[in-house]
């Protein structure tokens, strides 16, 4: 009588079998093929977040507007099944059937290089998850000749909240866009995160601060219109101070540069004083408001401005020099290269670390765990003062798959030409026999 499998016996085979890698790869491919058409028309970030990101279980891709009649798992949760595929087929049955043999020279042939590539691959895509997990990224722009060390993150917007009274310039505190994320609402038509819940509302508590701050509606890209001059739609927020918000889809990058706009998120907000018979007020900030929306609390005034996180960055970079090549005939940036100076400030009080680099599209700064990319330049259009805008990244995995290619490679190559040998000798006996 024939021995049947057990249960985790065909689980496993399922899991560490050839086909859930032919799987995994052709997904992989659909999911870069629709992504990459779909970035012309939405945009960098917003694919990004639909077909990438660890809250994007399924996606349904678009062309041309329409949604395609096919539904795709998210690209992160496909790598992970791709990596766990990878560990136990091509690792754990290939090291059982490695090392079943009893001499070096036929575990070389059963396939050692081949291990060791399917070890080197699984590595490059547990790179990944530590880049997507662990990686802090920012923006720093600075002006030629000038010096920077505040760098913005783009994608967190948050909402600032000081003491402006006499315009004194106090400490902001900040309500992190990461406590709001179930406040968004969304444009019609936009794919909502699988298993998200909509919240109402969520109320806010600052140290040395005589009131209480409510978000009610969190927009991530709006058009602020006036309301004597635009009749409100019903999907719209309400007016507040002849102002209200309406939500849009989120510009392309390509619409950004063409037409000079941009993305810009919007919040409703409710400040509700401790003294009871103070009268709460309603307050709309956005993105790109100059000066914050002030309140009158007894004799102090506060102010609440919507901006984009700032991080104190451990070292300045100065711009040294910025050239701007261009094509003929034409003010389309052609390559453009940054001359700086690192500084750092010694902890222990003696002189500042000043280091030259040389930065340009593919020749990153590399230095004590941060990495600068050059990302763009541009001119200042009130004081005509050019510019560079680097990304500033600190990944510990920042060179990890650069290793694991490597180390593909090789064992690649001393697979082939074991065989190679191998194939020689043999052809070679049998021309002598």
């Amino acid at each position: 009588m024939k021995n049947s499998k057990s249960w985790p016996q065909k689980l496993w085979r399922v899991v560490s079998g050839f086909e859930i890698a032919i799987i995994c790869m052709i997904l992989l491919l659909l999911i870069v093929f629709f992504s990459t058409l779909e970035q012309a028309e939405e945009g960098l970030y917003v694919v990004t977040k639909r077909y990438y990101d660890l809250e994007a279980y399924f996606v349904q891709p678009k062309l041309n507007g329409k949604l395609v009649p096919l539904i795709l798992p998210g690209a992160y949760w496909v790598c992970c099944v791709f990596t766990l595929n990878l560990l136990l087929g091509g690792v754990l049955r290939l090291t059982k059937l490695v090392y079943n043999e009893m001499s070096f020279e036929k575990r070389i042939a059963r396939g050692l290089g081949v291990l060791i590539s399917h070890g080197s691959i699984a590595f490059l895509m547990i790179s990944g998850a530590v880049t997507y997990h662990l990686k802090e990224s920012s923006l720093l722009l600075v002006p030629e000749g000038g010096i920077s060390g505040v760098a913005t993150i783009p994608d967190n917007v948050v909402i600032e909240v000081r003491d402006v009274t006499d315009n004194q310039d106090s400490p902001s505190h900040v309500v992190d866009n990461k406590h709001l994320e179930d406040l968004i609402v969304y444009a019609e038509g936009e794919v909502q995160p699988l298993f998200w819940k909509k919240a109402d509302k969520r109320q806010f508590r600052f140290p040395d601060m005589p009131f209480t701050l409510e978000v009610e509606g969190w927009y991530r890209n709006v058009r602020v219109l006036d309301a004597t001059r635009n009749m409100r739609e019903e999907s719209d927020g309400a007016e507040v101070n002849k102002i209200f918000l309406r939500n849009t889809r989120a510009y392309t990058d390509t619409e950004m540069m063409q037409d000079n706009v941009a993305n810009l998120a919007g919040a409703y907000l409710k400040v509700i004083p401790d003294d009871k018979s103070i009268v709460a007020q309603d307050l709309v900030v956005w993105q790109q408001l100059n000066d914050p929306v002030s309140v009158t609390i007894g004799e102090r005034v506060y102010g609440f401005k919507m901006d984009t996180k700032k991080i104190l960055l451990p070292f300045e970079i100065k711009l040294d020099r910025l050239v701007i090549d261009k094509y003929e005939g034409s003010e389309r940036q052609k390559a453009f290269q940054s001359y700086v100076t690192y500084m750092k400030d010694d902890d222990d009080g003696g002189p500042v670390e000043k280091i030259k680099f040389f930065i340009e599209m593919n020749e990153p700064m590399r230095h004590k765990g941060y990495t600068l990319f050059q990302t763009s330049v541009g001119t200042n259009s009130q004081t005509n003062e050019s510019y560079s805008v680097f990304e500033v990244v600190k990944n510990p995995s920042d060179q990890w798959p650069k290793y694991s290619i490597y180390v593909c490679g090789i064992a690649l190559l001393v697979h082939f030409l074991y065989k190679l040998i191998m194939f020689v000798n043999q052809s070679m006996k049998k021309n002598h026999g």
